[in-house]
C-alpha cells in the first residue's frame, strides 16, 4: 500500500501541463513578483508614519478582504473565474495608475496608503478563489497536484527576487517606481487570462442562493475531521507566521538601523527557504504523511524565529531562511490537504472560507504584535510567535486524523 501511494504522488509529479496551465501559472508568477514588492513598498512607507500605523495598513487589506471574500468566493462558484479574474485586475491597475501618479505629483501621504491598501484588499477578495478554482479547471485531477507544486514554487521565486527587488526599487525610486512595477505585472495577467481559451471545459454550477451555498460551505468545512484541523492550523499559520515577512522584518531593519535593500534581502531569505522546499515537491513529490509533514514544518518555522532572536549580522539571514523551510513544508503539504476531497462546485467557498479564517486571524494577531513591537523592538512579538507556531503543531500533531492524512485517504 504504501509503495502504490508512492508511486501515485510520484506519477501526479510528473503528469503532463497544457498551454493554457502554463500560461496562466506563468501569469500568476508575474503577478506574485509585482504582489511582493508593492507589499514591500507599502510597508516600508508605511513605517515613515510609526509602527502602528505599519500595522494598521498591513491590517487593513486583511480586514477588506476578509470582508469581501464570502461573496468573491460565491460568485467564483456561480460565475465564469476567468470573467472574475479579468475585471478584478482591470479595477486594480486602474487604482494602482492613479495611486502611482498621486505620488509623483505629491509625494503622497497615509490617505494615498490607506486607498491602495483597500484596493489590494478588494482584489484579493475576489482574485484568491477565483485563482484556485480556475486551476483546478484548467487541470486534469492527475495533473493538478504538480500544477499545484509549481504554481507554489513560482510564487515562492517571486519572493525571493520580489523582496529584494522591492526594496532596491524604493531605495531608487521610492513608492511610485515600485507601484510602477506592480502596474506591468498586472497587465501580464491579464494578457494570461485572455490567453485562455474562451470556453475551457467546466462544471454545471447550479444556481444556489448566496446564503445556502454559504451554510453548506460551512458544514463542509467544520465536518470533515482533516479539514476542520487544517482550516484552524492554516489560520494560526497565517497569524502567527506571515507577520515574519510583512511587519517583523521591516521592524527589524529600522530598529536595526538597517537600509530597505537589507529588509527586502531578508524578506528574500525567507521565500528562499520556502522555495527550496516546494520546488522540490514540484518535482518529486509531497511526502506520504501531509499532515505530519506540515507539523513538522510548522515547528522548524518555530525554530527559526527563535533563532532569528539571538542571530546578528549575516547569521539573521539564516534563521530567516530557517524559518522559509518550515513555511514551505508547511505550504506544499497543507495546501493538498484543504483542495483534496473538497467538491468542485464548492471549491471557490471553501477556499474563500479557508481565507476568511487567516484574514481573520491575521486582523487579530498584527494588532497585537504591533503593540509588542511598541517602540521599534520587534524581539517580544517573535517570541510570542515562536510559541504561539508550536502550540497549534503540538495540538495538530496530536490529532490522529490529521497526524495520518494522506492525499489517498483524503480521495476516498
Amino acid at each position: 500500500m504504501k509503495n502504490t501511494e508512492t508511486q501515485a504522488t510520484l506519477s501526479a509529479a510528473k503528469m503532463p501541463l497544457g498551454k493554457p496551465v502554463i500560461g496562466w501559472l506563468c501569469g500568476l508568477g508575474i503577478k506574485s513578483l509585482g504582489t511582493a514588492v508593492f507589499l514591500t513598498a507599502i510597508i516600508w512607507e508605511a513605517t515613515k508614519y510609526g509602527v502602528e500605523f505599519a500595522s494598521f495598513i498591513a491590517m487593513l487589506s486583511s480586514l477588506v478582504t476578509m470582508a469581501f471574500l464570502l461573496i468573491g468566493g460565491h460568485l467564483s462558484d456561480a460565475l465564469r473565474p476567468r470573467k472574475m479574474m479579468l475585471l478584478a485586475s482591470v479595477f486594480l491597475s486602474v487604482i494602482l495608475a492613479v495611486g502611482m501618479i498621486w505620488s509623483v505629483a505629491s509625494g503622497g501621504n497615509e490617505i494615498q496608503l490607506v486607498v491602495l491598501t483597500v484596493s489590494t484588499g478588494l482584489y484579493g477578495a475576489v482574485s484568491a478563489p477565483a485563482a484556485a478554482t480556475l486551476t483546478r479547471e484548467l487541470t486534469s485531477i492527475q495533473a493538478f497536484p504538480r500544477a499545484l507544486s509549481i504554481e507554489q514554487s513560482l510564487n515562492q521565486l517571486t519572493q525571493v527576487v520580489g523582496r529584494p527587488f522591492g526594496g532596491l526599487l524604493v531605495g531608487i525610486g521610492g513608492f511610485a517606481l515600485a507601484s510602477g512595477v506592480n502596474i506591468l505585472t498586472v497587465v501580464a495577467i491579464i494578457v494570461s487570462l485572455l490567453a485562455i481559451p474562451s470556453n475551457p471545459e467546466r462544471l454545471n454550477r447550479p444556481k444556489i442562493a448566496f446564503m445556502t451555498a454559504l451554510r453548506e460551505s460551512a458544514v463542509l468545512a467544520s465536518r470533515q475531521p482533516v479539514l476542520r484541523i487544517t482550516v484552524l492550523t492554516t489560520g494560526v499559520v497565517a497569524g502567527f507566521l506571515i507577520p515574519f515577512t510583512v511587519l517583523i522584518i521591516p521592524l527589524w531593519a529600522r530598529a536595526s538601523g538597517e537600509s530597505p535593500l537589507t529588509a527586502g534581502m531578508a524578506m528574500g531569505a525567507v521565500a528562499g527557504g520556502a522555495l527550496f522546499v516546494t520546488a522540490y515537491a514540484s518535482i518529486r513529490g509531497t511526502f506520504n504523511r501531509l499532515g505530519a509533514t506540515a507539523c513538522i514544518g510548522i515547528f522548524i518555522a518555530a525554530i527559526g524565529m527563535i533563532l532569528f532572536v539571538l542571530s546578528t549580522g549575516v547569521w539573521a539571514f539564516g534563521a530567516a531562511f530557517v524559518v522559509g523551510l518550515g513555511q514551505g513544508i508547511y505550504i506544499s503539504h497543507g495546501a493538498p490537504l484543504v483542495r483534496a476531497g473538497v467538491p468542485m462546485d464548492s471549491m471557490g467557498r471553501v477556499q474563500a472560507i479557508l481565507a476568511l479564517v487567516q484574514s481573520l486571524f491575521m486582523t487579530l494577531c498584527l494588532p497585537l504584535l504591533g503593540m509588542l513591537s511598541k517602540g521599534g523592538d520587534p524581539y517580544p512579538a517573535l517570541w510570542t510567535m515562536s510559541f504561539a507556531l508550536i502550540l497549534i503543531a503540538i495540538i495538530a500533531i496530536t490529532t490522529k486524523s490529521f497526524r495520518e492524512a494522506t492525499l489517498a485517504s483524503l480521495e476516498q
